[in-house]
């Protein structure tokens, strides 16, 4: 650790560390193994950046509360739960942009899907502490560092969600039922009727085929 710091002092050395990203295996720069202790078989990299020297370590978990990297960790429980914030907010962040496709560019969203996505939305900046993002903030999740390159309408459609969700206009697909098997004796569900003859017609006069037989006798 001390390599990729401006002093030798381990103390004062790690107060020079921000915790800036938290990746997991699917990132390209993610290490199996604690770039701290050595330990293998990572789940997620939480990424340490130096504000003097600008180097970065991926470590776990266990040794950011073990050498109280953390800001604000006072002890082990709480620095457990500033790691699990910080992990939440990784997944959140993740499953965000890979609905980006389904709700921001559309025209008109599926109403289930967008209200998924305003859920996730809102557990995002509540899991960070903000109560009110502003609209960099929000274009910045949703769609990354090229936010800025978007148009006035897209960001103003982001700015909605937060702010003014009604405003969005969205589809509402009614889910088919899928047909069941008919039971013996019914079609589709519906009783089968059985049409039947009157057994006295063939008493009448019209079912009496003697009267049309002629007598050669």
């Amino acid at each position: 650790m001390l390599e990729e710091c401006s002093v030798n002092n381990f103390d004062e050395a790690k107060k020079e560390f921000d915790i800036i990203d938290v990746i997991d295996a699917t990132s390209d720069n993610f290490s199996n193994r604690c770039q701290l202790c050595h330990t293998p078989n990572l789940k997620h990299n939480f990424v340490l950046h130096n504000r003097i020297t600008g180097r970065t370590l991926h470590v776990g978990s266990r040794c950011i509360i073990r050498f109280n990297v953390l800001k604000g960790a006072v002890d082990v429980s709480s620095g457990i739960a500033l790691l699990q914030n910080k992990a939440d907010e990784h997944t959140l962040k993740h499953e965000i942009r890979s609905m980006v496709g389904l709700i921001i560019f559309p025209p008109m969203p599926e109403a289930t899907d967008y209200n998924k996505f305003l859920k996730k939305l809102h557990k995002y900046f509540e899991v960070r502490g903000i109560g009110n993002p502003t609209i960099e903030q929000l274009a910045l999740l949703i769609l990354g560092d090229e936010w800025a390159n978007k148009s006035e309408e897209l960001l103003m459609k982001i700015k909605n969600m937060w702010y003014d969700p009604g405003k969005i206009e969205t589809l509402k697909t009614k889910k088919i039922a899928p047909l069941k098997n008919p039971k013996e004796g019914t079609t589709w569900s519906k009783k089968r009727t059985l049409r039947t003859e009157n057994v006295s017609a063939g008493r009448s006069r019209a079912y009496n085929t003697e009267q049309y037989v002629a007598d050669y006798k």
